[in-house]
């Protein structure tokens, strides 16, 4: 079937056109025929045996010498109703009753658009087609042919059918096949495109398009596949101009650079393919090496797409008007604003993408240009070099301790004097590595904390702490104002977290990430987080590497234990809810409790927090969890309802709970005592001052630790007047320090916290100019 449409393509292109004009009535009985084509049939099957990557060389050069025999003999033998010139009807008329068994026909939309192709590639006009043309397409045919020989040995390989068996065993022999196979379709590519460009006749991409969708048609293919060809029309456009920039039209070098996104994309998902996508998990850096070629090639070919571009840059426009054609054509299931889009880009181009000296002396980038793609490669590539150490490191012992693990990184980053880049990021690796409490997962991609394989490293906890640094080592690069802090990578102040999240709000807000209802308390809520409930924080105005690395975790954490349990929410408290679920859908809150109290799977290695059923009663327990939710921001209400938004946040808080008893209570008795809280109270003295004075009227700074103690025996501040005599007494009097706190009574202290340092939500910005209404 393949081979039946290729001959149609060849020949169709050769001879179509001449004589009588489209739509003219045709002459009964005029068809041409041939007669001195018998090398078809065979060549039909040599064909097919080159694109399976099964011909010879000798196959390959016969078949293609037979298909220029064929256009030179229908060129000196056959004649139309004109003398030197054909009608597409004729043509066709003459490729189906002798090539084509089925009754196949082509439509006159088929022919209008394969004459328009015609003239990019050979010239001439949309009527009809002359002997000298069909002369010029053997010229190009016999031109090519040499290069479509020589890639005959690489057809397999191209067609992703070049399996193990197959291949050399040794891995230099089968890189050398890869690239040899990379450049001999490259120089396909080049001659062909470089037929287009001596014609230097624009082809028009809804031309392009229009003829994809009739080659479908032809080829019976589904009429869905033909419609998503049409629905992409639009966004075809715009990744043209995007890319190679012009109007939407193909022209000169422009068909150069097309042919190397091609070349370069399909050889990109081919070394994935056979060199990365099977290999066994004991070859983990063979993997990485190969996903350093990728990157490396990928980002190579960015920058010379972005060479050849006349602007040399995708300007912020061209990616804007890009995503309202995705959004347009439902490519995009959510709706996303124009005023977010710009904000998103500006937070790209004045930061992520731009290099941080430049940033500094206050210069934007005025697109996505070569700068850009050099800060992304920097970034990427880093990350890589490290991860192919850790890969290594894991070869040949599947788990690792904390001090095994730091001893090997600083045995690695000695030795990686050279590379400057890569020993930051495994002194950086080192540093986020050297937590109080290891930050270890499960297969659910979990944390464990306080189970009794904690402090066990695979090489997934690695991963993912490489992930998070060097997400963040890009982050305070991209947004600190302080020099000193982006050369050594110290951490961020909560107005510079502020001014990123601002520049990502709206379209988090669009996609449904966060609810709109806390985004004015997102950034304080998470600065707070990282500064007081990890055993990294220090409680102090910077959230440092360590912190933001330790945050980024639990987050992940948190909304790998939400998604797990949210569908059985759902299940459970809202049967036959068929509405999608967001944030804002409404969840009984007797229910959830519920199905706190019963759930086990989505708190699979809390191990601690699961053996509360075996101390508390149910009552106290719900107690907990509402504490708990309050803190992740639920606000009691007439409707007896929580919001998913506040129950997702949950599985956060309660982490946060078990990570301050897996710091502090270093006796492991599931309480806090009074030397335990010591420890905690240089991290928790300033935001415990905070509560002070917001709901402590009598509260004096000499009082702070006491007031801290007070707090953890008692899990709220004073009220009544006898509560405060006491707390005035118990404040000032370390003897009257005896704590033994609880989860239970350190749920009540988030929800304290939480409401005496909630500053007052900002006004939310207003973004203009939806795409939809």
């Amino acid at each position: 079937m393949f081979s039946k449409y290729l001959i149609t393509a060849f020949l169709s292109l050769a001879l179509f056109g001449c004589g009588l004009k489209m739509g003219e009535k045709k002459v009964a009985n005029q068809v041409v025929e041939i007669q001195s084509a018998k090398c078809l049939d065979q060549a039909a099957g040599q064909l097919k045996l080159f694109v399976a990557g099964d011909a010879t060389n000798a196959e390959a050069a016969s078949a293609f010498q037979c298909l220029q025999e064929v256009f030179i003999t229908f060129k000196d033998n056959i004649r139309g109703d004109m003398k030197d010139v054909y009608t597409p009807e004729e043509i066709a008329q003459f490729i189906e009753k002798n090539f084509i068994k089925d009754s196949s026909h082509f439509s006159p939309a088929f022919l209008a658009e394969l004459m328009k192709f015609k003239i990019v590639l050979i010239g001439g006009d949309t009527h009809v087609i002359h002997k000298d043309e069909i002369k010029q397409l053997v010229e190009i045919l016999a031109r090519l042919t040499p290069d479509l020989v020589r890639l005959n040995k690489s057809m397999k390989i191209l067609t992703f059918k070049w399996d193990k068996n197959i291949q050399p065993k040794d891995v230099a022999q089968k890189e050398a096949a890869f690239y040899m196979a990379h450049d001999d379709l490259e120089a396909v590519i080049q001659n062909l495109t470089g037929e287009f460009i001596r014609q230097a006749r624009p082809y028009y991409v809804d031309d392009m398009v229009s003829f994809g969708k009739e080659i479908l048609l032809f080829a019976n293919s589904k009429q869905t596949t033909v419609d998503k060809i049409e629905n992409a029309r639009e966004i075809v456009k715009k990744v043209k101009v995007a890319l190679i920039g012009g109007p939407f039209s193909l022209q000169n070098q422009e068909w150069s650079t097309l042919g190397m996104v091609l070349n370069e994309g399909l050889f990109q998902l081919l070394r994935y393919e056979y060199f990365a996508k099977d290999l066994a998990e004991d070859r983990k850096l063979e993997s990485w090496d190969q996903y350093d070629k990728i990157s490396t090639d990928t980002l190579q070919l960015i920058e010379r797409v972005l060479i050849a571009k006349d602007t040399q840059m995708i300007s912020s426009d061209e990616i804007t008007q890009l995503i309202q054609a995705l959004q347009e054509k439902d490519f995009l299931t959510k709706t996303i604003r124009i005023g977010s889009i710009k904000s998103l880009l500006d937070g790209f181009f004045a930061n992520l993408l731009n290099a941080p000296d430049q940033r500094l002396q206050g210069q934007i980038l005025p697109g996505f240009n070569i700068s850009a793609a050099q800060q992304i490669s920097k970034q990427i590539l880093q990350f890589i070099k490290v991860q192919k150490i850790i890969a290594q490191t894991f070869e040949s012992k599947p788990t690792l301790n904390q001090l095994e693990l730091k001893t090997i990184l600083q045995k690695a980053s000695d030795n990686a004097a050279a590379d400057i880049e890569l020993q930051k990021g495994l002194l950086e690796l080192r540093q986020v590595l050297s937590s109080k409490v290891p930050l270890n997962f499960n297969d659910k991609k979990f944390l464990k904390i306080l189970s009794v394989d904690s402090g066990t490293y695979h090489y997934n906890d690695v991963l993912f702490s490489n992930l998070a640094r060097a997400g963040v080592h890009w982050f305070i690069q991209s947004y600190s104002n302080d020099a000193s802090h982006i050369e050594n990578i110290t951490g961020l102040t909560q107005s510079e977290v502020e001014a990123a999240f601002n520049q990502f709000k709206g379209i988090v807000l669009d996609l449904d990430v966060i609810d709109a209802k806390t985004s004015g308390t997102f950034i304080s809520s998470r600065f707070r987080e990282a500064s007081l409930f990890l055993t990294s924080s220090d409680g102090d105005t910077v959230i440092s590497l360590n912190e933001t690395h330790d945050l980024v975790l639990h987050i992940l954490s948190g909304l790998f234990r939400a998604n797990s349990g949210k569908d059985a929410i759902a299940k459970r408290c809202l049967p036959g809810f068929a509405d999608e679920l967001k944030s804002s859908t409404a969840i009984p809150e007797d229910c959830l409790l519920q199905f706190y109290l019963n759930e086990t799977d989505m708190f699979a290695d809390l191990p601690l927090f699961l053996s509360l059923k075996n101390e508390f009663t149910e009552d106290q327990r719900k107690e907990y969890f509402m504490n708990l939710l309050k803190a992740a921001g639920h606000v009691p209400n007439a409707d007896k309802v929580v919001y998913l938004g506040d129950a997702n946040l949950f599985p956060h808080v309660l982490q946060y709970v078990e990570m301050i008893y897996a710091g502090y209570d270093t006796n492991h008795d599931n309480r806090i005592d009074k030397d335990e809280a010591l420890l905690a109270y240089p991290v928790f003295r300033d935001t415990i001052r905070t509560v002070a004075v917001t709901l402590i009227p009598s509260f004096k700074e000499e009082m702070l630790p006491g007031t801290f103690m007070y707090l953890l025996k008692y899990g709220k501040p004073p009220k009544t007047l006898a509560e405060k005599l006491a707390f005035a007494s118990f404040a000032t009097n370390p003897q009257k320090w005896i704590l033994s706190t609880t989860r239970l009574d350190l749920g009540k202290i988030f929800n304290t916290i939480a409401e005496a340092t909630a500053p007052v939500p900002a006004v939310p910005t207003v973004i203009t100019n939806p795409v939809k209404p």
